[in-house]
């Protein structure tokens, strides 16, 4: 039996999550994730996702815009239709990154959602492993397609989450157990996290690169911080690589996880002296309503403050506040990394609020250098909702 076919008036584009209300036919009929070929009346055929009961308002998912006649369609099952195009995907995205090796290092995003075809497919790549997160319910009857091709890649356990859909379940086809830890390589830093952490948290690779571009900066400037704070530090990415290149004196962490076993083993997996790092676990505002101290360098690189948005002036607020704290604990000269990966916000949006908490505060600042997220987490523009992350860095006059 051939996959499902739906006739559609709708113009229609490839990544679009659509409600109920906005479609010309009805989708009661669907099973949940359920994939369809939608056909428009001027003969355009997409792959498309279906989820009637989506508990997030978005019931269909257009996934990819096909060139194939229709008919071919008819003789050919849903399984064999998506499996192909899975695997399809999986390979053009592992082409698309293997030039740039020497970038990303043994571990990165391997598959970045819709900006590698298919919505809601999340795949990094550590040293051990391969961890999965499935958004959409489409995608689990896939589980063993996607398995197939990373094993192919690297013989590696395959943990799958799909937190986000059915409560958290953790799934491993290769190996009878998982391992300890995961072990992940970044700019040269070598972390463990204990799988239990790791199945909340994982690890951000999207600021790999702009973590290499202050340590850049620092490298060929006169600017050598003595004192170093790393606020929402999570595993210290930010701290550990200027500790690492000799870059600071000493490194406060502060975030509200419980990291600090974390910390001790990084610092000794790096060779990295106890003296020269302290971990504060504590709530960032909670902190610096105590802190007295100045610093001669501040990374605030926070969670995302809104995932809608729709609230994202709520966010500005945040930021205003994390703007004002920080530049009240910096030292004269000193630098502030101001970042944000709450999607919807602007660089000229944080550079404004970060100005004018700086001049009600009879600060001046300067922009000395900017970054977005690292190629493995692919953008075509500024405008699409894939373009999240931002890296403003300050000098502080």
């Amino acid at each position: 039996m051939g996959i499902k076919i739906q006739t559609t008036s709708l113009q229609l584009y490839e990544g679009d999550s659509l409600s109920e209300i906005k479609l010309d036919f009805k989708i009661k009929s669907f099973r949940p994730g359920q994939w369809v070929v939608l056909n428009q009346s001027n003969s355009k055929n997409y792959l498309a996702m279906v989820d009637p009961f989506s508990m997030i308002g978005k019931h269909l998912v257009v996934v990819k815009e096909l060139d194939t006649n229709l008919k071919e369609f008819e003789s050919h099952s849903e399984d064999e239709i998506v499996s192909d195009y899975i695997k399809k995907s999986l390979k053009d995205a592992i082409d698309a990154r293997t030039g740039f090796n020497r970038v990303l290092g043994p571990c990165f995003r391997m598959f970045f959602g819709s900006s590698d075809g298919i919505p809601g497919l999340v795949i990094d790549k550590y040293v051990n492993c391969w961890s999965v997160q499935f958004f959409f319910s489409a995608l689990i009857p896939f589980e063993n397609v996607v398995e197939e091709e990373l094993v192919k890649i690297a013989n590696n356990a395959v943990i799958f989450s799909k937190d986000q859909i059915d409560g958290g379940v953790f799934k491993n086809k290769v190996d009878s157990e998982y391992p300890n830890a995961i072990e992940i390589e970044d700019n040269g830093l070598k972390f463990s996290i204990d799988f239990q952490k790791f199945q909340k948290t994982g690890f951000y690779f999207d600021h790999s690169a702009n973590r290499q571009r202050l340590c850049s900066i620092l490298e060929q400037s006169e600017i050598k911080p003595e004192t170093v704070l790393d606020l929402f530090c999570y595993l210290g990415g930010w701290g550990f690589l200027l500790l690492k290149k000799e870059l600071a004196s000493h490194v406060t962490f502060v975030d509200q996880g419980d990291f600090e076993q974390n910390f001790l083993k990084t610092g000794d997996k790096n060779q990295i002296q106890i003296s020269r790092f302290n971990f504060i676990r504590r709530d960032i505002f909670d902190f610096f309503k105590e802190n007295k101290k100045k610093y001669d360098l501040i990374i605030c690189d926070p969670p995302a403050f809104s995932k809608s948005i729709k609230n994202l002036e709520s966010a500005y607020e945040g930021y205003k506040k994390l703007a004002k704290y920080c530049l009240q604990a910096i030292n004269e000269g000193g630098l502030v990394v101001f970042a944000s990966c709450t999607n919807g916000t602007t660089f000229e949006k944080l550079s404004t609020i970060f100005d004018f908490e700086a001049r009600k505060l009879r600060k001046k600042c300067q922009i000395v250098d900017l970054g977005t997220q690292r190629i493995d987490h692919p953008i075509s523009s500024f405008t699409e909702q894939a373009f999240y992350l931002k890296y403003i860095l300050f000098k502080i006059k």
